[in-house]
């Protein structure tokens, strides 16, 4: 029997860090490959059908940031059905993203990541704590466009950051 598509996503939010070791991919999906090659066996043994695995995977891998801008141009123009992969990975993306991009938690976040990269990369660390990374990170990573999105407004209290942000650095 397939799992309802809301336990799918679920699984994939509740999983896509599984194990992660804090730091930076070296090639596309490489920590998120991680997660899923731990969540495999245990998904199996929990007797989870193939294709409900294939759909928990296929979510968890397009959690690299590098991969968040294609999902969201695939459901561009559509109906946004939640029953479809390709709205669902947008949904567990935006899921994954949400409390970074918020601008009371996204900084307290930015400074544990920056730690986190302190001794991979201290100066890719150093520089996530630039207003203008800030601003980069908002442009290009935390998109939104899902209908929930929209109806809680995230784009535009995104736009207000990269406008206050901005004028900062003006």
């Amino acid at each position: 029997m397939l799992l309802p598509h809301e336990w799918q996503m679920f699984l994939a939010i509740c999983s896509h860090d599984l194990f992660h070791s804090g730091k930076i991919n070296q090639f596309t999906s490489e920590i998120e490959g991680q997660s899923v090659a731990a969540l495999t066996p245990l998904m199996q043994m929990c007797g989870v059908h193939e294709d409900d695995q294939k759909a928990v995977s296929h979510m968890i891998l397009q959690t690299d940031p590098t991969l968040v801008k294609e999902s969201h141009q695939k459901v561009r123009g559509r109906v946004f059905d939640d029953r479809q992969l390709p709205c669902q990975t947008v949904l567990v993306q935006e899921a994954d993203i949400m409390a970074s991009a918020m601008p009371e938690i996204g900084d307290g976040l930015t400074h544990q990541l920056s730690d986190e990269w302190r001794t991979v990369d201290p100066s890719r660390s150093k520089s996530l704590l630039s207003k203008q990374s800030r601003i980069f990170f908002l442009r290009e990573f935390a998109l939104f466009s899902s209908p929930a999105s929209q109806v809680l407004g995230i784009q535009s209290v995104i736009d207000r950051q990269i406008k206050d942000l901005s004028q900062a650095i003006d």
